[in-house]
């Protein structure tokens, strides 16, 4: 899009999570909504023992990477380099990378599953039929990416005050993250709106979840 800068949105997003750490896990990660709990008990049963698995967006990895690196090998990317921080101390048995999930490099192929939760929101939409590509290519086949995402239509949304930082928002609506999805390759076997009360404001959200597998 002319004149759209989508690494300042990036930015923001890093350096929000960056000044907000305490707040968000205070937040988002003492009091967890079961609907969250659910999507990634679900994920993690999907596989055996030492399956490799990849967390885009991972914050401070307590408590979901923490979980899943119990069973398998870990490699999580977030934006934010004081998320990545915290994440290296909390959970020492999993790998870590702080980077733009939209540039990372990593391997082909090399992944059994790849699980995002409420971090492709924060990617320019833009973006995102680029990503899903990727995230393809990082999967084996037969993988399996369970994701989160927005349930309406919104290009750009900026709360000048999340907790105290500015905080950038992009999705497309339903129908069109799933057309992007199966254009990336893959099969969508579920595709989900599910609402939960948001643990930071109690105002109700709903997102759209899928559960796609690299065909």
């Amino acid at each position: 899009m002319d004149g759209y800068d989508a690494d300042k949105y990036i930015d923001m997003v890093g350096t929000g999570y960056d000044s907000i750490a305490d707040a968000y896990f205070e937040n988002y990660r003492v009091d967890i909504p079961r609907v969250v709990k659910d999507k990634v008990a679900k994920f993690d049963a999907i596989f055996d023992d030492g399956s490799e698995l990849l967390e885009l967006g991972c914050g401070n990895d307590l408590p979901f990477t923490k979980k899943l690196a119990n069973r398998h090998g870990v490699i999580g990317v977030d934006v934010s380099a004081e998320q990545i921080r915290r994440a290296k101390a909390n959970v020492p048995s999993a790998s870590f990378i702080n980077a733009d999930m939209t540039s990372v490099e990593l391997p082909q192929e090399s992944f059994d599953g790849v699980l995002a939760l409420y971090s492709i929101i924060h990617v320019p939409r833009e973006r995102h039929a680029q990503l899903f590509a990727s995230i393809h290519s990082w999967l084996k086949p037969g993988g399996i990416f369970t994701s989160s995402h927005g349930s309406s239509d919104s290009e750009e949304w900026v709360d000048p005050n999340w907790f105290g930082a500015s905080m950038y928002w992009s999705h497309f609506a339903p129908e069109v993250t799933q057309r992007l999805v199966r254009d990336a390759g893959f099969e969508i076997e579920s595709a989900d709106i599910e609402e939960l009360i948001n643990p930071g404001d109690g105002d109700t959200e709903r997102h759209l979840w899928l559960v796609a597998r690299k065909t």
